[in-house]
């Protein structure tokens, strides 16, 4: 678990440093998205680790340690961007990506489930729609 969350934040780092590279608005908007995503998400490790044994302190300690890996992403898009003017060009559709999967991850383990399973047509519909809404979007931006 601490080294899947871990390697998360480190990637989160990446998106960070980059978004800040093209714009420090957009920088600020992804960091704050990004800790309002890992908030939860720490809380939940912590309470894992703790019920695994680790004391209070331990558990603590170990998720300030996989969280500061999200310093290390951000200092190595920092890094790579000095040696290349493309890395802003690669970095973003990486972000994008990341982001899409932390949106879709749990929505699509939450659709899989049986509750969901037994309207598939409309579910389908509801998906198409999305993405319709999201293309959508894009074009009024």
């Amino acid at each position: 678990m601490l080294v899947s969350d871990g390697l998360e934040n480190f990637m989160d780092g990446i998106v960070i440093g980059t978004t800040f590279m093209i714009d420090p608005a957009l920088g600020v908007a992804t960091s704050i998205a990004i800790f309002l995503h890992e908030v939860p998400m720490e809380l939940g490790d912590f309470a894992v680790l703790t019920n695994s044994g680790f004391t209070a302190r331990k558990a603590l300690l170990l998720n300030f340690g996989s969280a500061l890996l999200n310093v290390g992403g951000v200092l190595l898009a920092f890094v790579a961007a000095s040696f290349t003017d493309s890395f802003t060009a690669l970095a973003t559709p990486l972000a994008a990506g990341a982001f899409l999967y932390l949106a879709s991850a749990g929505l699509i383990a939450k659709l899989r489930s049986d509750e969901f399973q037994a309207n598939k047509a409309g579910l389908f519909a509801m998906v198409l729609l999305g993405l319709f809404l999201m293309y959508l979007i894009m074009f009024l931006e």
